[in-house]
């Protein structure tokens, strides 16, 4: 659990890099607008809109993995102790973009599965997935074949996944 002065540092942080990203990004439409003679920028403007967008919600993904996982040096899950802490580095696909996390895994005593709590809590589809990119992997899928559902994500610039992801997922 997080403490009321590492939450607010926490978000002292956060509010510190949306204002230095929210800054660039006015900077830079003023100057695409100064140089645009009659040309659309809207594209390049909503782009860079998505990037920040993108960029914060990785970032609260990030802590709410984080609040998700424990440091216990052992777990019940189900009924069953589960043991033997380790971090391990995992990489959740959201719909922001890739967030890397250090997380906690457990096996119990003699077994060789691993169980990883904030996969469980999370709802993480495959060790990788979030519950809402799982939904709209499947979804494009069911809708059009994975290269042009790979087409679409990137055009929209969330839930990136190549075509290979989505045939799989």
């Amino acid at each position: 659990r997080m403490t009321t002065k590492s939450t607010r540092e926490w978000a002292e942080s956060l509010t510190a890099l949306l204002q230095a990203r929210v800054g660039e990004f006015r900077a830079r439409t003023v100057e695409l607008v100064g140089q645009c003679d009659g040309q659309a920028i809207g594209l390049e403007v909503e782009r860079h809109a998505q990037e920040i967008t993108n960029e914060l919600g990785r970032a609260l993904m990030r802590e709410a993995l984080r609040v998700a996982d424990t440091v216990k040096p052992e777990v019940t899950i189900n009924g069953e102790l589960w043991g033997n802490r380790r971090l391990q580095r995992g990489n959740y696909e959201t719909v922001f973009g890739e967030v890397p996390l250090d997380r906690s895994s457990y096996q119990r005593s003699g077994r060789g599965r691993v169980m990883v709590p904030v996969d469980l809590r999370m709802g993480i589809v495959e060790r990788r997935y979030t519950p809402l990119v799982a939904r709209i992997a499947t979804r494009t899928v069911a809708l059009m074949p994975p290269s042009d559902g790979e087409g679409l994500l990137t055009e929209i610039g969330v839930c990136l996944l190549s075509k290979s992801t989505l045939h799989r997922v």
